[in-house]
């Protein structure tokens, strides 16, 4: 028989997940002590021909492996009788002091071969042999015996410097003796870290615990700029003496942030998210308030307060953070001007990207927030868990709360962040932003009471996370053939590019009305620009309005004016109804509304309620104006230029890319139009022109190849 080096060793041999040989495979009559072999011959296999004859297998603790299997290879030897040439197979769950039959085999030949294998994953215990004997009545033939494999899956792998038993998986226990930073996802069964020793998930990576967790060393959950780890749904218990460590990274910008913690901390807000007055590059940040330092703020000079909660429909500054605690789930609106290292001389920092730590014990099971009662009153709510959770699933589960809607806070948007208004059931913003129905760790959000005097209550489930929802996804709508959309965005030139700062939605679908109902979403006031359709003297930052028709219409409300010059940019899709027309009643202009029309304009102390959106079948106040106009040639071949044939030679034409950018442009009277052509050499792609007549503006695309 060959000898098999690499198969006898001391270590468990392993396949990969599943399963594992429990002992080293019985290869050879000789070196294998921990065998019992009686009146056994042979030199290269197993020789069993008398009937005292046996071979019995070193104890096996069976509690540590599930799905157990006996596998061997045999022959005949000597002769062929099914008598003598039959092998059975026993097993004991007692130390060899009982024995109970598995079954036979007989071997087909004289040739070793592997025999049907054996289930015996129903025996447990930690005193499992088995034994191979013979009849033995002819002393001369019986059978021959060869690699004997006692397999199964372990019930548990150890970390020290490397996997035990490979990388656990759902149905195995996984116990962290060694320092383990993981790059990929870990899953497993019960989770052990000893005394002294720390996991940690790097940024983007979940940890799933289906068993039980017992920490008594260090779980640290890391974030950065692309994602942040997380911890999956978990229905077990939590015990141990050790700590979890939570991470959130936050980009450079002077702004305020809506956070919450999922770690309950018994150390103080100071010692957590400031560092305990630390100054380390990239961590923590700086909190103000009233009574500086003596209160465990960071001292300026006008202690002007930074921390926020939300009570009873009103801001409330956080009196201390050297005696309050972090608790799982409670938000706060915190002024984040960078890390530690920001000056606090100046309102113009040097931004800092930084990461807010706090350690304690991390929150598991439901959750039940505090809401205001109040009537349409607005509660400030915070995600509890290391992972992101499915707001429009809480809000629908819940008890008389408008489960349509969720106000976030875009720190990206305009100067000092904007509110995002998200319609739940349309799936769309008010403005443009990444946010969507999933609230990412370490973040919190306005949700809305309804209307009603009934007591309101939500409830926050481990069912609720959504671990694969690790970051906001882009606008996306899951049902637009169901409503038609306009946006109407805001735009400002900020470092001489035009970008979106604000904005509002209309939804528009028959079962909607024109009345304020549950299905609008009532705009929250901005620090910096605002802008709200109007309807019932109500602001609103998404209107459900039933399909437009002629004489409907959509005021624009424009509040805290900042620049002087912006444009407006729209959306339309899916859209069924009447012509959309933006009307300006300070320059008595219409201008059609398609999607990806821009209109600039020029904003002063007039401006707050100087738009709307009014409705028409045809061109406002010359119908044959918009539909008069030829263009040639469009496709063009080049950028060259264009003639424009319908319009008066008096005509003001812009041009504008599609991001809204302006491209200088000469015109000349010919014949019954206007030859316009660039001042500049432009590129391919679609272009915007804007004709304007006696008031009365038009858009047309025109496309250079």
């Amino acid at each position: 028989m060959r000898f098999k080096l690499l198969l006898i060793t001391l270590l468990v041999s392993c396949f990969g997940w599943g399963q594992v040989n429990i002992t080293p495979i019985r290869t050879d009559v000789s070196g294998f002590s921990t065998w019992t072999d009686i009146d056994i011959e042979g030199t290269t296999y197993l020789q069993l021909l008398k009937s005292s004859s046996s071979s019995v297998s070193p104890s096996f603790n069976f509690n540590l492996y599930s799905n157990e299997t006996l596998n061997f290879k045999a022959r005949s030897f000597g002769g062929t009788s099914t008598i003598e040439n039959t092998i059975t197979i026993s097993i004991s769950i007692d130390n060899a002091v009982n024995w109970i039959v598995l079954g036979t085999r007989i071997p087909s030949s004289s040739t070793m071969a592997s025999q049907n294998s054996f289930d015996i994953s129903s025996y447990n215990g930690t005193q499992i042999k088995i034994k191979f004997t013979v009849a033995g009545t002819s002393n001369t033939i019986g059978a021959g015996i060869d690699d004997v494999t006692i397999s199964g899956t372990p019930a548990s792998t150890t970390y020290t410097t490397s996997w035990s038993n490979s990388a656990p998986t759902s149905t195995i226990d996984a116990i962290i003796n060694g320092d383990l930073s993981t790059s990929v996802d870990l899953a497993c069964k019960d989770l052990t870290i000893n005394a002294g020793k720390t996991l940690t998930l790097e940024a983007g990576k979940k940890l799933t615990v289906s068993g039980n967790l017992v920490n008594n060393g260090t779980i640290v959950f890391k974030s950065d700029a692309t994602a942040t780890a997380m911890f999956d749904v978990f229905n077990g218990s939590q015990s141990g003496s050790g700590s979890v460590t939570v991470e959130r990274f936050i980009p450079a910008k002077r702004a305020y942030r809506f956070v919450s913690s999922p770690i309950t901390t018994t150390t103080t807000i100071k010692e957590n998210w400031q560092e305990n007055a630390s100054s380390t590059a990239g961590l923590g940040t700086q909190i103000t308030g009233t009574g500086g330092a003596t209160n465990g703020f960071d001292a300026t000079a006008s202690n002007n307060p930074s921390m926020f909660t939300f009570d009873n429909g009103a801001w409330a500054e956080v009196t201390n953070t050297n005696v309050n605690v972090l608790n799982a789930g409670t938000p706060y609106r915190l002024m984040v001007r960078g890390d530690r290292t920001t000056d606090l001389t100046t309102n113009t920092p040097t931004a800092t990207a930084t990461t807010l730590r706090a350690t304690g014990t991390l929150k598991t099971g439901n959750f039940t927030p505090t809401i205001n009662q109040t009537a349409d009153g607005f509660s400030l709510v915070g995600n509890p868990y290391q992972a992101p959770i499915d707001i429009k699933a809480i809000l629908t589960a819940s008890s008389n709360m408008n489960a349509g809607v969720v106000y976030y806070w875009d720190p990206t948007l305009n100067t000092r962040g904007g509110y995002v208004t998200r319609d739940l059931i349309a799936n769309s913003n008010d403005v443009i932003s990444t946010f969507n129905q999933y609230v990412q760790p370490g973040q919190a959000v306005f949700v809305k009471r309804d209307n009603t005097a009934n007591v309101a209550s939500v409830s926050i489930a481990e069912s609720n996370k959504s671990v694969a929802n690790g970051s906001a996804g882009l606008f996306r709508s899951a049902t637009t053939n169901e409503y038609g959309l306009l946006r109407v965005n805001l735009q400002a030139n900020v470092n001489n590019q035009w970008q979106a700062i604000e904005g509002a939605l209309a939804l528009f679908n028959p079962l909607f009305t024109t009345n304020v109902t549950q299905e609008d979403a009532t705009k929250m006031s901005n620090l910096d620009e605002e802008v709200s359709f109007v309807q019932n003297s109500t602001a609103l930052a998404i209107a459900c309005q039933p399909n437009p028709s002629i004489t409907d219409e959509l005021p624009i409300k424009f509040n805290n004016i900042r620049h002087s010059n912006y444009q407006w940019q729209f959306e339309l899709d899916n859209y069924n109804g009447a012509t959309p027309y933006l009307f300006d009643a300070q320059n008595n202009t219409f201008t059609v509304i398609s999607n990806g029309t821009i209109v600039p304009f020029t904003a002063d102390a007039t401006t707050a309620n100087r738009f709307k959106i009014v409705f028409q079948n045809a061109a406002l106040n010359n119908p044959e104006f918009a539909t008069t106009i030829v263009m040639y040639p469009n496709p063009a071949k080049n950028g060259s230029g264009f003639l424009l044939q319908g319009v008066s030679p008096k005509s003001s034409v812009v041009l504008y890319t599609t991001l809204g950018q302006s491209i200088a442009v000469s015109t000349t009277e010919y014949e019954s139009g206007l030859q316009v052509t660039p001042k500049t050499l432009i590129s391919s792609g679609v272009y915007i022109v804007s004709i304007t007549t006696e008031g009365k503006t038009s858009q047309v695309k025109w496309i250079v190849e």
